[in-house]
């Protein structure tokens, strides 16, 4: 199968996926090969991408996916692979989303602590899904 991860900053191809764990708004789904074709909302959250006995995890902010022909398309706001990602930088971006989504002025801060926070823990759980491995 192929997986191609397309976000606003462009869009990354990976060959010869086995199965892909993807985070929709109603759970989690696996996707095997000859899947039959799906559209799907997705939630932030993280991306299994198994190759063989390999597997790679990537932080995944809303989007959709569209699953056709042993082709995954995820389209997202962003994607981050969590081999890229640092637990206490996360954790300190998470206390000052935190701290902003408790001091909002308005709803607009509101609204943007919260959607920073959704960000935060997705990148978190993909870097614990990783470190699992």
């Amino acid at each position: 199968m192929k997986l191609l991860l397309l976000t606003p900053q462009g869009t990354q191809e990976i060959n010869e996926v086995t199965a892909v764990t993807l985070p929709t708004t109603r759970g989690e789904i696996t996707i095997l090969k000859n899947h039959e074709p799906l559209v799907t909302q997705l939630a932030s959250g993280a991306i299994e991408v198994q190759k063989g006995r390999e597997k790679e995890y990537f932080a995944s902010f809303d989007g959709f996916a569209q699953i056709s022909e042993n082709t995954i398309k995820v389209f997202s706001a962003g994607t981050q692979e969590a081999s890229t990602l640092d637990e206490a930088k996360i954790q300190e971006a998470i206390k000052q989303a935190q701290a902003l989504k408790e001091s909002h002025i308005d709803d607009m801060e509101f609204t943007r602590a919260a959607a920073l926070l959704e960000r935060e823990f997705a990148k978190l759980k993909a870097l614990r899904r990783r470190k699992r491995l």
